[in-house]
């Protein structure tokens, strides 16, 4: 019998706005219309593009897809 594990993403950086150390978790991750992948800074509110590995961005798009509907 095989066991899943959900696979987790995290990534470090510092805003390029404010300069605050953010701590990145898959769900702070949003897609806009035209396939970009965007975080938005939760102390200085400024949208900064990110690159995610791939199976995150399916997901993603995945999700744009269905909002779509």
């Amino acid at each position: 019998m095989k066991v899943m594990h959900e696979k987790r993403w995290e990534k470090y950086l510092n805003c390029s706005a404010c300069g605050s150390h953010l701590r990145l978790d898959s769900d702070d991750l949003r897609m806009a219309a035209d396939e970009t992948t965007h975080f938005v800074c939760e102390i200085c509110d400024t949208k900064q593009t990110v690159d995610p590995p791939e199976y995150l961005v399916v997901k993603l798009k995945k999700l744009l897809a269905q909002k779509s509907v």
